[in-house]
C-alpha cells in the first residue's frame, strides 16, 4: 500500500525538505507542485537524496484564482498514472507538519482505507460573504496580480469607500458578459482545501472532470476556486450515489489542526506557546509552519512522536 503526498509549495525550500523527510517512508510517494512564479531549483536541491518526490507540471497559484486548483489536478493526475497501488491521496501545503509520525499515519490510512475526509458544506452558508454566493454567482477577476470581486449593486456590496469606487469601475466589465449561472449538473459545495481522497473517490473525481470540462472553466471566474472545486465535485458524486451501498465513506473532516485569525481570516503561523492546543486534537496535520517563527514548535513534535 502506499499514500501519496500531493504537496503545494511555494517559498522555504528546506522546510519542504523537512516535511518531506517527516513524511518519507517505503509507503510514502511524494508530488510536488512549485509555483510558476519561483525558481524551482532550491527546491529540486533539497530534496535530491529522495527518489520518490516527483515534479507536477507548475501553474500560477496566485491567491483566490484558478491555478492552485488546476495545479492540485496535475498532481492527482499524474499521481493516478504511477502507481495502482495508491491507498490515499493527500493535499498537503509546503507550511503543512505531520503531527504524528509516518508509520501512525500509514497506519491511519490502512485502518480507514475506505474513508475519504474532505469538508463539503452545500451553499447557501450564513458565515460567508453574501451566503457564499459571491464566489459562484459574481464574476472575480485579476487586477495587478490581485483578486477582486465584482458584486452587483443589487446585493448591496460590502466595501470600504475605496472599494465601492474600484467595484463601480469593475461592472462596466460586465457590459458584455452573460449572467453567471452554476452548472446544472454539479450543487455547489464549500469547504477546506485541505482534503484526502481514497483511491476509489479520487477516480470518482477524476472521472468527473474528465466528464465535464466545462467545469474548470466554470470556476476561472470563481472567488477560491479551490475551497469549491472538489468540494462540489464530491457532494455532487454523493448526492447521485443517494442510499446505494458505497466503497467509500466520506467524513467532513480535513484531518488538519488550524487556527484562523478572525481579522485577516487567513491561517495564524504557528508556534511553540500552541502545542497545548495541537496535541489535545487527533489530527494528522497541522498549518501553517514556519521556517523561523514555528522551529521550536516543530522540534518539540518531532520529539514527542518519535
Amino acid at each position: 500500500m502506499k499514500v501519496a503526498f500531493l504537496i503545494l509549495a511555494h517559498k522555504n525550500p528546506k522546510q519542504l525538505g523537512d516535511l518531506v523527510r517527516r513524511l518519507d517512508s517505503p509507503s510514502s510517494l511524494f508530488f510536488v507542485h512549485i509555483d510558476v512564479k519561483v525558481d524551482i531549483a532550491p527546491f529540486k536541491k533539497i530534496t535530491e537524496e529522495f527518489n520518490t518526490v516527483f515534479w507536477v507540471k507548475r501553474e500560477n497559484g496566485r491567491w483566490g484564482d484558478i491555478g492552485i486548483v488546476k495545479a492540485t489536478i496535475n498532481a492527482l493526475v499524474q499521481a493516478q498514472a504511477f502507481s495502482n497501488d495508491i491507498s490515499h491521496y493527500v493535499l498537503l501545503s509546503g507550511q503543512d507538519y505531520p503531527l504524528k509520525n509516518i508509520n501512525e499515519i500509514v497506519q491511519f490510512f490502512k485502518e480507514n482505507k475506505n474513508t475519504s475526509f474532505i469538508e463539503h458544506i452545500p451553499l447557501p452558508i450564513q458565515k460567508l460573504n453574501y451566503s457564499g454566493y459571491d464566489r459562484i454567482k459574481a464574476y472575480s477577476i485579476n487586477i495587478n496580480n490581485n483578486r477582486h470581486t465584482i458584486i452587483p449593486l443589487s446585493w448591496r456590496p460590502k466595501f470600504n469607500f475605496k472599494g465601492h469606487v474600484l467595484n463601480l469601475l469593475l461592472l462596466s466589465f460586465l457590459i458584455f458578459k452573460k449572467k453567471r449561472i452554476h452548472p446544472d449538473y454539479a450543487t455547489p459545495y464549500y469547504g477546506s482545501q485541505w482534503w484526502v481522497l481514497n483511491k476509489v473517490l479520487s477516480k470518482e473525481v477524476v472521472n468527473f472532470i474528465q466528464d465535464n470540462p466545462k467545469f474548470l472553466s466554470y470556476h476561472s471566474s470563481s472567488l477560491l476556486p479551490d475551497e469549491l472545486f472538489f468540494q462540489s465535485i464530491v457532494g455532487t458524486i454523493l448526492e447521485k450515489q443517494g442510499s446505494k451501498t458505497r466503497e467509500v465513506k466520506v467524513t467532513k473532516d480535513n484531518l488538519h489542526f488550524i487556527i484562523w485569525d478572525e481579522e485577516t481570516s487567513h491561517p495564524k503561523t504557528l508556534k511553540l506557546s500552541d502545542y497545548k492546543k495541537i496535541v489535545s486534537t487527533n489530527k494528522l496535520f497541522a498549518r501553517k509552519f514556519d521556517y523561523i517563527d514555528s522551529k521550536k514548535l516543530v522540534k518539540k513534535i518531532n520529539e514527542q512522536s518519535e
